[in-house]
Order: structure tokens, then sequence, then C-alpha cells
């Protein structure tokens, strides 16, 4: 408190501050003394600076970023309004508009105001995945979260830096998604998909919103595969309060939930103030962020207390026999205390410290491991399925969806008419090349993580740009899937044929960043592919979908990830069995 209460300004603002006491030099303070303007005051200048207000001059001249202007230059780009930046922009026209306008007007690289702080943009294929393959480390964002929640905070996976990153990825989420593991989770998505198509069957003719249909099912499925728990979010009772929860969290953009946000936003050299400040008086953006994440731990945290005791009991019981701890069991369904062993909160909880033996997380960490699952799980791989469903879909029952169906009825016709039977190998791409054609190309005009963000480990040249150490470069995969000079004249078309007939270069799949690269790379990408594919070989097969007016073009929103700012409105209809000019029958299905 006693720092927060005497703020302290950069020393460089200090230098500008004019005082009129008799002991102060300078021509400012001469002149000022000369004018008899101001009464000689007590001798401020005798005291720490750190006590003093920041003057006026100083807080004009910050505003306008000097030092960075200076040090970027070089660097192509708009100049950024004073204090806001570009923010006010971005905030009118849209990330994607304005980021699109940028790149044909500056070319391949260029800068732009995130507030107080600049970016370096890179779109060039190559020079954007060897940031992303060299550099290993998010940028550390100011934060106004204190105590407990700024714990919280920096306990994700998505904030983890270093040694303890690499820890937190090769000991508990790499694991989970192991092949043999996601073997034995193959029925159960199937059943889950089955689900789907039944909820989807009922609700045949009338119009419904599909995306949250996909949220359910992925809801569903990550919650059993992670915790060997039935969330039923379609249900009501825990698990629809769960998925309400994590679509509050989702809708979150940025800092701009709170006014203390916006504050950090462009006086970041005032986070202890701005820290104290939002700790003592917290606004209604915080409570609802709060109360948001209290939902989601509420069904979280009795699961890890009850797993640590039964491991707590097992381990004591062990030591008691003389024998080892058992290693979790990835992908087993044996169910202990609520949680299946091998889970990924077994995982979480089993986690040690290589050096110190100690637990790696504590249990509030545990939870943040489980939130980010149960979140990434759900929202990422329902915006991927409703956006194939809507690229597919809004050409009509011609063009690419007649294509891909095509492929399916084959499927199912060699399966002997069970499309679930055939949806088992819809993971292979070899296999299935018009389906994982078509997922490849409705990511490619809507990918899940429109920027990707790194802190710069060393010194690198883009395209001829300096750019130095630690500056924070943006890789808008958004930007590089959509330019025509990368995908040709038809970037903005979807046509899923060109993965198919040799159309896309070696440069444009370079720019395919649907799942990041590095060490940053999304490690759930096996067990969202899994899920998807077998969701839409089910349901192109069983159902036609038409679109309900106003839904094309699609709304979208951008925060973490890129999603139907409106859902995905559309009428299911059942399709005629393939050759027997019928309803498909949900045994079939």
């Amino acid at each position: 408190r006693r720092r927060a209460r005497h703020w302290r300004a950069p020393r460089f603002l200090w230098r500008l501050r004019t005082c009129t006491c008799p002991s102060a030099s300078g021509r400012h303070a001469r002149r000022a003394r000369g004018r008899g303007s101001a009464p000689p005051s007590p001798p401020c200048c005798r005291r720490p600076a750190s006590r003093l207000p920041p003057p006026p001059q100083a807080i004009v001249l910050y505003g306008f970023r000097p030092l960075w202007r200076f040090r970027l230059r070089h660097v192509p780009g708009k100049r950024p309004r004073w204090v806001t930046g570009g923010i006010l922009e971005l905030r009118a026209r849209g990330s994607p508009a304005v980021h699109a306008e940028a790149r044909a007007a500056f070319g391949r690289v260029w800068k732009s105001w995130g507030g107080s702080r600049p970016f370096i943009f890179v779109a060039d294929p190559a020079v954007s995945r060897s940031i992303l393959l060299r550099n290993r480390e998010r940028p550390k964002f100011a934060s106004f979260w204190s105590g407990r929640d700024a714990e919280f905070e920096a306990a994700s996976i998505l904030a983890a830096r270093g040694a303890f990153h690499h820890a937190l990825r090769n000991t508990v989420w790499v694991p989970l998604f192991f092949r043999s593991s996601l073997d034995r989770f193959r029925p159960l998505v199937a059943a889950h998909v089955s689900a789907l198509a039944a909820s989807l069957d009922a609700a045949a003719g009338t119009v419904v919103d599909v995306h949250e249909s996909f949220k359910v099912l992925t809801l569903d499925v990550v919650g059993e595969v992670a915790f060997g728990l039935s969330l039923n979010a379609g249900r009501g009772g825990a698990g629809a309060d769960l998925k309400e929860g994590l679509d509050a969290i989702f809708r979150v953009n940025g800092l701009s939930f709170s006014r203390y946000g916006a504050a950090l936003l462009f006086f970041p050299v005032a986070q202890p103030l701005i820290r104290w400040a939002a700790s003592r008086w917290p606004d209604a953006g915080m409570a609802r962020v709060r109360g948001n994440r209290e939902r989601v731990l509420k069904t979280v945290m009795p699961l890890i207390a009850a797993h640590r005791e039964a491991v707590a009991a097992e381990a004591a019981a062990a030591a008691a026999a003389g024998t080892p701890t058992p290693p979790p069991t990835i992908g087993t369904r044996a169910l202990r205390s609520g949680v299946a062993p091998g889970s990924f909160l077994d995982l979480c909880v089993r986690a040690t410290d290589k050096a110190t033996g100690a637990p790696l997380l504590s249990p509030r960490a545990v939870a943040n491991q489980a939130l980010v699952m149960l979140a990434a799980g759900m929202e990422t791989t329902a915006n991927a399925l409703a956006y194939v469903l809507f690229c597919l879909h809004k050409g009509g029952s011609e063009g690419p969806l007649a294509w891909v169906r095509e492929e399916v009825d084959a499927k199912v016709k060699a399966a002997g008419g069970a499309a679930a039977a055939a949806a088992a190998s819809a993971t292979d791409a070899e296999a299935w090349p018009r389906l994982d054609a078509a997922w490849r190309e409705a990511l490619r005009l809507f990918p899940p993580a429109p920027m990707l963000v790194r802190e710069l480990e060393r010194e690198t040249d883009a395209l001829g740009v300096a750019v130095a150490k630690g500056a924070w470069v943006a890789v808008p995969a958004l930007v590089q899937h959509r330019d025509p000079e990368i995908w040709g004249g038809d970037a903005m078309e979807y046509r899923p044929a060109r993965w198919i007939d040799g159309s896309v270069s070696d440069e444009a799949r370079a720019s395919f960043l649907i799942w990041g690269a590095g060490s940053r790379q999304c490690v759930g990408r096996a067990l969202a592919l899994l899920e998807a594919k077998t969701a839409l070989a089910v349901l192109l097969a069983r159902f036609d979908f038409e679109l309900a007016p106003g839904q094309d073009p699609l709304l979208l929103r951008q925060t973490i990830t890129l999603s139907p700012a409106e859902g995905l409105k559309a009428t299911p209809r059942l399709r005629s069995a393939p050759g027997k000019g019928r309803p498909v029958t949900a045994r079939e299905a």
C-alpha cells in the first residue's frame, strides 16, 4: 500500500517537471520566477521525485510514446493516436478489416499500436512460421488482478513461461492425447455424436442453433474424456450451468470488460496504482468475471479435493504395504471418487516437480488447468464444426456439399448403411480426402485462433526489417489465410477441391496455421479432429441443414478465438437413405 500511495513514474518523465521554488534551476524555472506567475513554493525538488504527482507535461508526452516511436521509426505502419494508439479503430471496425487494410497498405511487415505497446505484425508464411518455431514465450501482459485472482491467472498454461510451461505441457497436457488414449476414446466420442444426432432428429423441421448443439457435444466429450464425468450439458443441471459459465468467459474481450483494464492498457506504468484500486473497489466487470469463474470452479473443486484424497490414500496404502504407487493409466475408464484414473485431472494431481518432488500444481492451479481444458475443448471445436457446416450449406445442395456428400454416402454404403460405423475412420485423411479438404478449407477462412503472438528471444530479420529482442510480434493467421498473393484470386471463396487438385502451393501450406506452431501448438488437436470429423460424417449422412435467413454473411466475434457472434441458426431435415429413397433411420445413423 505504501508503494501504491506514492506512484512512481518513469525517471525521464520527472525531468520534465517545472519547479518554481528558490532552489530550482533551469531556464523554465528562472522564466517562471521572473514572470512572477507563481509564488515561491516549498523546496519540493529536494523531496524524492517518486512522491510528486505526475506533471501535465509528462502525461502529454507519455501519450505520444516518443521512445517507442523512435525505436520503431524504420517499421512501416499508421501513426498512433495520442494515448489510445490504434485501439479505437480496432473497436470500431474490427481487427480483421484493420489488419487486412494494413497488409494491403504496408506489405507483409507493419506495426500496429495496442494502447501503449506496439506490435510488429508479420504476414509472410516462411518468416511467421520461423518466429513461432524459434520463440516459445507469449508476451507477459500487465494485469490488474491481485491476491488469489493473480495466482489463479498465473497458473494457466496460456500464461505459463519457461521451465514451468515445459513441465506443465509435458507432464499434464500431452499424455492425455497419446494415440493409445485416443483409441480408447473413440467409442465414447461415437456415443456422444449419436446423442447429438438423436437430439437433431427430434428437432427436425424446426430452427435450432446448431452452434449451441455443438457446444453441448464438445463439452460432454471433454468432460468425460478429461474428468470421467457425464456432464449432460444439454439437459440442465450442473452441466448446463457449467456451459453458461464457460460461454460467459469466452465473451470477455481482452481487458475491456473492466474500466481498470482500459486504464492499464493505456497506462501500464501505473500498474501498481491500478492494481491497488481494483483490489479496493472492484467494478461490475470484475464481479461478473469472478462470478462466471466461480460457476465453473463450483463443479471442478469438489472433484479435485476428492481426487487428491483418493491419491493420498492410495499412496499411504502402497507405502504401508511396501509397494510403489502405480502410475496413472492413460485412457482407462474405471471410476474412483467420480474421476477416472488416467484422466486429465488425475495427471494434474499426480504431477510433481522433478527437482524437489513436491506437487507441481496447487489445488487452485489444478482448477485453472481444468477450466482451460473445458473452455478450450468446448469452444474451439464447436466453432470449427459450425464453420464447416456453414460453408458447406451456404451454397445450397449443389457445389461443395454435393462433392463431399458423394464421398460420405459411398463410405456409408460400404459400411452396410451405418453412418456411425463408417465415421469410425473419418480421422484418416487419406481414406476421407474430401471430408478432410472441407474441414481444412473452412478453417482456412475461419481459423480458431486468428492471431498468434510471441515475444522475441533474439533479434530477428523480418524481410529486411530488423526487429529487436523482446519485441512483441503478432502473426495474423486470418490475414495470411485470406491473402490473394498466397492463395490466389479466389482466396475468399470456399473451394475445398484446392486441397486435392494441387493448387495449394508450398507457401500456402506454410501459412496454414489453424493449430499454431512450435511448443505453443494446440496440444488437443488430435481429440478435436476425432470429435469434429466423426460428427461431420454422421451429420452429413443423416441431415440436410437449411440456413435461416440472415446467416450469410456470418457475423463474427473475435476475442481469444474467432466465433459466430450470434450462433448458427439452421433447420435440420432428414435425408433419404442412399439408394433407398426413404429417410435415414436412427439405427442406420
